[in-house]
């Protein structure tokens, strides 16, 4: 037996044969064409036959059927605005790759090939896609990184469909998957139905291939290096994937094997006895009530919300409405989305985020331009600032909609008291603007969110300014330990547990209370069930989790006793 050590991705056990996947080379050779208008047409029509096949295959993957509460504020131009985009969802991948299509820079450098240059079709994509793939690879940001890689992937099915050929794998992908790096095209292609698990050398947990894993449910390890493997290659060994812990353990022992079958028995039983949870309230067995509230990204999220009891939705993501169109989402468009969301809810809060655009979120027609570190670059309410027409236009909407439930408007990335203090000068603003124009709305509660160590240390002082404050532990995490969270090389020092983060949290819960300022905590660290009594013992009251994660987080605030 021979047990290694990786980074898990998506947590759940898999015992299976160790099978290998790879991609078939692609051998493109330069070659001239005699028709170059011939070639246009092969390519433009590769492209609309792919388009097609992301239609289609976005259609089995995720429930595309309007939900009730958008049904609510149905219009032609609103349902497009509101197509779930998410970090977390299949259909992000989709869309994204769906935009590369409709890319005209992509575009027109392959027209350019082929006219200009009079080479075929499948050699002007693969050359163009490499080049394009070459500069990103040279960025620091890992985001732009992964597109590099999409767009490579992408390369290979227009030049599949150009040849008129399938994507295949090398070895029969029954098992456990092992590869030394799945690229978004090669996941999604991928039958999960006979997958039980994959293990990958590259990747990270931010990766297009762990976001589908998360999505799907499968078990998932990054980290593994594939040269380890190598002589069981031959063997088809037997394997034991942790995602949990991050595991891969090699021609386990019966022994090993009777006591993961067991846990795998433990894990389907407790899906089942969480399902008790879904009408408890949110109370320790001491009496003390906790709000948990939900994360979400787009409408579709909401029906989970109300099945599962949240207490409201203490992030609403709204970046993703500028991410889904070719252009800024009109106040129209964002007063009913925001306005769905709080007729869905009957009262109970709604928290939403401005626009958190930058970094790992970037919009092509905003033009931020290229920044060496987007992550400690113009993001969240530095945009807001700079672009402070657009910024109005969401305020207005927000304002609006604020008239149908209980809302709250927060400003992501804080850094000063001087932010807020023009956040609020724009606000008042605007309401003399909708009185003039006898515009009705309602002022909502106003906060921010602590995901700078900046914004952290002066807790004592927005405590006082705001309404309410939100702690976003992900990137709160990534400032505190200078760790890039998107950079493979550097994850094994991204650690949001890790002592300077916690005093970090304490204090802000600390000043918050002091100053009756309620004070939510949301990301990764608020689901995990290990950290809910710590957080709860440091005074938090409040959780804000993905809606996958109300019900253990549930589970947990039920069996803590505080006292």
């Amino acid at each position: 037996m021979k047990i290694l050590q990786g980074i898990n991705v998506s947590d759940g056990v898999a015992i299976n044969k160790l099978v290998f996947f790879r991609s078939k080379d692609i051998d493109i050779k330069k070659e001239l064409s005699s028709d170059s208008e011939k070639e246009l047409e092969r390519f433009e029509d590769a492209r609309k036959q792919l388009k097609n096949w992301l239609l289609v295959y976005g259609k089995q993957v995720c429930d595309l059927e309007m939900s009730a509460v958008e049904e609510m504020a149905y219009t032609q131009e609103f349902a497009r605005a509101v197509q779930p985009v998410q970090d977390e969802d299949a259909e992000a991948i989709i869309q994204a790759y769906g935009r590369l299509l409709e890319d005209m820079e992509y575009i027109s450098a392959i027209h350019y090939a082929i006219r200009n240059e009079g080479v075929v079709a499948e050699y002007a994509v693969w050359e163009t896609s490499r080049k394009i793939a070459a500069m990103f690879e040279e960025m620091a940001d890992a985001g732009i990184r992964e597109s590099g890689k999409d767009i490579l992937a992408l390369s290979r099915h227009l030049i599949e469909i150009l040849r008129d050929e399938k994507e295949v794998a090398e070895e029969e992908t029954e098992g456990i998957l092992t590869a030394q790096e799945l690229s978004p095209a090669e996941t999604i292609h991928l039958d999960f139905t006979k997958i039980d698990a994959f293990v990958t050398e590259n990747g990270s947990v931010n990766s297009h291939s762990a976001i589908l894993a998360r999505k799907l449910g499968v078990p998932a390890v990054t980290g593994i290096p594939m040269k380890e493997l190598v002589e069981y290659r031959e063997r088809n060994a037997t394997v034991i994937v942790d995602g949990f812990c991050g595991l891969l353990i090699i021609e386990p022992t019966k022994e090993k094997i009777a006591e993961y079958e067991e846990m795998k028995q433990r894990i389907e039983e407790h899906a089942l006895e969480l399902e008790k949870y879904k009408e408890r309230k949110n109370e320790t067995l001491d009496g003390t009530q906790i709000q948990l509230y939900a994360n979400i990204e787009s409408l579709k999220d909401m029906d989970a919300v109300l099945e599962y009891d949240a207490d409201g939705v203490g992030l609403f993501r709204t970046e993703y409405l500028y991410m889904e169109g070719e252009t800024y989402p009109s106040e129209e468009i964002q007063f009913q989305a925001y306005k769905a969301a709080a007729q869905a809810l009957r009262g109970r809060k709604l928290i939403i985020r401005t626009m958190d655009i930058g970094a790992d979120k970037q919009v092509a027609y905003m033009d931020l331009g290229e920044e060496e570190n987007p992550a400690m670059g113009l993001r969240g309410i530095r945009v807001s600032l700079r672009e402070k027409e657009i910024f109005k236009v969401q305020l207005r909407a927000i304002l609006r909609a604020s008239l149908y439930g209980e809302i709250g408007v927060m400003f992501p990335m804080i850094t000063s008291m001087e932010e807020v203090c023009e956040i609020k000068q724009i606000l008042a603003g605007l309401k003399k603007e909708m009185d003039a124009e006898a515009i009705a709305y309602k002022e909502p509660a106003v906060g921010v969110m602590i995901e700078t160590p900046a914004a952290a240390m002066i807790a004592d002082e927005l405590a006082e300014e705001v309404d309410f404050i939100s702690i976003g532990t992900n990137d709160l995490a990534q400032y505190v330990l200078a760790t890039d969270r998107q950079n493979t090389k550097v994850c094994k020092y991204y650690n949001p547990k890790h002592k300077a983060v916690l005093r970090m949290i304490s204090y802000v819960v600390e000043q918050g209370s002091k100053h009756n300022c309620p004070v939510s905590i949301c990301g990764e660290l608020a689901r995990d069930t290990k950290m809910t009594e710590e957080l709860l013992r440091m005074g938090v009251k409040s959780l804000s989790v993905a809606t996958s994660a109300i019900l253990p987080v549930r589970e947990r605030i039920c069996n803590i006793r505080l006292s």
